[in-house]
């Protein structure tokens, strides 16, 4: 009712001036803005926590196994028996890995884990998280870009691996890995022209954090053309 005791019939939001005020986006860029780098420190802090628990779960393993075995014979306690043990471990695998006959077995016993039903899961997804980590950065992929495929109008990302030219003319061409999402650490091979693809400004460790995010991790703006 207005102040006549007439039917206001102004929507919810208007004002006696004039149309409802447009609602600010404040709220929505900070919420995007938190997301973001909530996301960005988790996937910095997750593989670094991961590593230090597995850790001290070997320690913990292996100097509840040694302590009691070595001690009686010397005599007394050697502080820190654990972490000698793990650093022999991790030598050990290290070895392992590098033999080929380590590798084949190592094979095995991937194919092994990943025909557990319950223990698959758990064990596919650490590993391409490792895989993610081991990646070399820098010394291969140089930068990153966009480029259209699989069609005109769809958009993907890529890294520079390499540079060459095409015979014919001399024409820069590019090396370039498209990674799968979200393990970057499998994809396809691409050579194209320079001037198909777009530079982004970003780095290579965003690039990353993009692919393995799914997107979420994301810039606000790309370089795309108005049609």
């Amino acid at each position: 009712m207005n102040e006549r005791g007439e039917p206001d019939w102004r929507h919810a939001g208007e004002t006696a001036t004039g149309p409802p005020r447009p609602t600010s986006s404040w709220w929505q860029r900070m919420g995007q803005h938190l997301r973001r780098r909530l996301l960005a420190g988790l996937f910095v802090i997750f593989p670094v926590g991961f590593t230090i628990w597995i850790l001290y779960i070997l320690f913990r393993v292996l100097d509840g196994f040694l302590s009691p075995a070595i001690d009686p014979l010397i005599g007394f306690h050697i502080p820190g028996l654990g972490l000698l043990g793990v650093a022999v471990l991790l030598y050990l695998v290290g070895l392992l890995a590098a033999n080929v006959f380590g590798r084949e077995f190592l094979k095995g016993f991937d194919s092994l884990l990943k025909r557990m039903p319950v223990v698959r899961a758990i064990y596919v997804a650490c590993k391409q998280l490792m895989d993610t980590l081991r990646l070399p950065g820098k010394t291969v992929f140089q930068r990153v870009v966009l480029l259209e495929y699989p069609r005109r109008g769809i958009w993907a990302l890529a890294f520079v691996t390499g540079t060459a030219h095409r015979e014919s003319d001399q024409a820069p061409l590019l090396h370039l890995f498209l990674p799968t999402s979200p393990n970057p650490t499998s994809g396809m091979m691409l050579i194209l022209l320079e001037g198909e693809v777009r530079e982004l400004d970003m780095s290579v460790e965003d690039g990353v954090r993009l692919v393995v995010s799914g997107g979420i991790l994301s810039p606000d703006s790309y370089p795309l053309p108005d049609k």
